[in-house]
């Protein structure tokens, strides 16, 4: 090759690389200038590199925050699905309605109102008493009941707004009855003294009496008089003729009060074997016993426990 023919050669190289740089620096100057044809974006995305800055302090607040709410809100949905659970578990095996809630709101029976409960924690532990307390009586006995054209509604409340120290009431008739039972006292006492009213409306319109109950009482005693002498409650004598005064209000409440004791969980004195109070829960339930076909002599229900 003739010395002509590389020095031209040599001329035109360095030609193409002077070009080559100066298209470099107006480039550069172009993306400087934001005039770039290529946007950062897209060429972030084309090259499927993508920079996240985050704060760690503020991402672990935001999953912190995110993981209570969660939590409150899963406790929340479980609390309300038990509480459907429970309802319907206690309404099918026992052929009765419960009422809590918004269901009990604008309530009032006996001239009394009352006040609903709200905190779903509340409602489903007023719930899980009520199965306990129900749990201790053959579900036949209530099917019974429903049947003979009685059904029951349970009001689970807080209280009786207008009448502090009112715990339960039973308001019934020969074709339905509802029984409320205010939350802020003792569940147990109270639902099984409301219970025992249930049940003696079945028996009266079934033709059952308690023909003879007031010979059980001392001689010359009438209901509506009230000697503490004669209260367990006050006394605490194994020979008390009556467990509290209440129960000598009238015979209603006598024998409610008597098998309130008989529910209870522990077996109180009154209840020894022929004493005055013993011989009013014998009856009550040897009256069980002949008119309920679902209770029978030859078993002991619970609430035989201390006779």
């Amino acid at each position: 090759m003739s010395s002509k023919i590389q020095i031209f050669i040599a001329k035109v190289l360095i030609l193409f690389s002077f070009i080559l740089i100066l298209s470099g620096f107006i480039i550069s100057k172009l993306e400087n200038n934001n005039l770039s044809p290529i946007s950062k974006e897209s060429f972030l995305n084309a090259n499927d590199k993508i920079s996240i800055d985050v704060s760690l302090p503020d991402y672990e607040d935001i999953n912190k925050n995110k993981e209570e709410i969660l939590s409150k809100t899963n406790k929340k949905l479980i609390v309300v699905d038990n509480l459907e659970k429970v309802k319907y578990r206690i309404e099918e095996k026992y052929k009765i309605k419960v009422l809590y809630g918004k269901d009990t709101v604008g309530y009032s029976v006996g001239g009394l109102t009352t006040t609903s409960l709200e905190v779903d924690e509340e409602i489903l532990s007023a719930l899980s008493d009520l199965e306990l307390a129900l749990e201790k009586l053959p579900k036949e006995l209530f099917i019974e009941i429903y049947d003979g054209g009685i059904p029951l509604t349970v009001y689970l409340i807080k209280n009786y707004s207008n009448n502090i120290g009112v715990t339960g009431v039973t308001d019934s008739n020969n074709s339905r009855a509802y029984i409320s039972i205010a939350m802020d006292y003792n569940f147990y006492d109270s639902f099984y003294h409301e219970l025992f009213h249930y049940i003696e409306r079945y028996i009266t319109k079934t033709g059952g009496y308690f023909n003879t109950w007031d010979s059980l009482n001392p001689g010359g005693f009438s209901y509506g008089t009230i000697d503490n002498s004669l209260s367990y409650n006050r006394t605490y004598s194994e020979n008390s003729f009556f467990v509290n005064n209440y129960a000598q209000s009238d015979a209603y409440e006598d024998r409610a009060s008597t098998f309130e004791y008989m529910m209870a969980d522990t077996k109180s004195s009154c209840l020894n074997n022929s004493k005055p109070v013993w011989r009013k829960a014998k009856y009550i339930s040897d009256i069980l016993d002949l008119y309920f076909e679902s209770v029978s002599p030859n078993k002991e229900e619970y609430w035989e426990r201390f006779l």
